[in-house]
Order: structure tokens, then C-alpha cells, then sequence
């Protein structure tokens, strides 16, 4: 009789424990768990396991672009000031050309023309349509003695259509514009410590034709 008392004893201490050991395993603190630290591991995901989202990987391709250079401008270049240009000059009257060279800002006279150069320019290798320009002004001398500006504008060797002189006597058109130094003159400008690079104004692409001033 004791021996089955004792058992139904420890039975019921079984039961007991166990409903105790559910019940404090179910309403646990967040700081307590009684899972092995392997089944931790599977059932709750790491912060750095996590796969990033879209709009990270967005923000990423964001920052990316706006940290990427751009690329150095060309060395070499002459400052405008340095710069050559040939001109074609082509008299209608008598069918007679040639050839004449200008720096900027140098005024070049004919008996009933003068022609000043104000800038040249060439697009970079690079650049899909490739233009050589001069900037020029043009005065020409009318029947009452006095000098009238026919041009002011951009001419175009590739594209001469782009920007028109309108004169019944004469046709001007670029040729080339020295742009660039020498090699040797290029490699002792970099040398010198005094030396101060310069960079290249672009030529404006402006079509139509130029506004003659009176």
C-alpha cells in the first residue's frame, strides 16, 4: 500500500513539475529563454544576415554616380590669347584668294575691308562632329567714305552654312586654328614652375545666322 501511495506520489510530482517547467517557458522574460543557444541561432535571424532592400541598392548606385569624376581636361591647350588662325579670303570681283594668318585681336586691312580675329576653336577628339570655327568681325568700306560692320560672328569650316557672311564682295572662311603648343614648347611649359595651365572654351553651336550691326 505505501509502495503504490509513493509512486502515485512521485507521478503526481512529475506532472506537476513539468506543467510548471511549460508554464514558465511559455510567459518567459524577453532576457530569459531555456532554448539552446543552436536552436537561437536558426530561429532568430542576425541583423547582418539580413538582405538589403531595392531602395538601398539604390541609394548605393545614387552615390556611386555622383562620386564618379569627370575627366581631366586636355593638356596642351593654348590659352585664347596664343592662339593662330588661317582665314580664306576669296575677292568676287576679281576671283582672287588668299590665305592670311591672324593671332587673336589682330586686325589684318584691305583697301575696302578689314578683318579682326576675336577667337578660335576646335572640338576635342572626342566630340562626335568635329567643327573648327573662328570668331571674326568684319568692316567693310561704303560709298560714303565710311566703315560699316557687315559681320560679327562664328565661321565655320566644316559647316559653313551654319553662320553666313552676307557680302556681295567678299567670302571669308576658317582653315585651321592652332590651338596646341609643340610638343617640345608643351613638355617645357609643364616643367616650369611659373607655368599656369589653361583650358579651352567651347564654341558656341548656335545656328542661324549672325545679327550685322549697323
Amino acid at each position: 500500500m505505501k509502495r503504490i501511495i509513493v509512486i502515485v506520489l512521485l507521478v503526481a510530482v512529475i506532472l506537476l513539475s513539468g506543467g510548471i517547467l511549460w508554464d514558465i517557458k511559455k510567459n518567459r522574460p524577453e532576457w530569459f529563454d531555456f532554448l539552446p543557444q543552436s536552436e537561437n541561432q536558426t530561429s532568430s535571424p542576425k541583423v547582418g544576415d539580413e538582405e538589403p532592400s531595392n531602395d538601398d541598392n539604390e541609394v548605393k548606385v545614387r552615390e556611386k554616380a555622383d562620386h564618379t569624376e569627370a575627366p581631366p581636361p586636355e593638356k596642351g591647350l593654348l590659352p585664347m590669347s596664343q592662339r593662330v588662325a588661317i582665314l580664306g579670303v576669296l575677292n568676287k570681283k576679281t576671283g582672287e584668294w588668299q590665305d592670311i594668318t591672324l593671332h587673336t585681336g589682330e586686325i589684318t586691312h584691305f583697301p575696302d575691308l578689314i578683318i579682326k580675329l576675336q577667337a578660335c576653336d576646335e572640338t576635342m577628339p572626342w566630340e562626335a562632329e568635329h567643327l573648327t570655327g573662328a570668331f571674326v568681325q568684319v568692316e567693310s568700306l561704303k560709298y560714303n567714305h565710311r566703315w560699316q560692320r557687315i559681320f560679327s560672328g562664328w565661321l565655320y569650316k566644316e559647316a559653313p552654312s551654319l553662320n553666313v557672311l552676307e557680302s556681295p564682295d567678299y567670302d571669308i572662311w576658317p582653315k585651321s586654328c592652332t590651338m596646341r603648343a609643340p610638343l617640345g614648347h608643351a613638355k617645357e611649359k609643364e616643367a616650369s614652375p611659373g607655368a599656369v595651365p589653361s583650358v579651352s572654351k567651347a564654341m558656341p553651336s548656335v545656328k542661324g545666322k549672325s545679327a550685322s550691326a549697323n
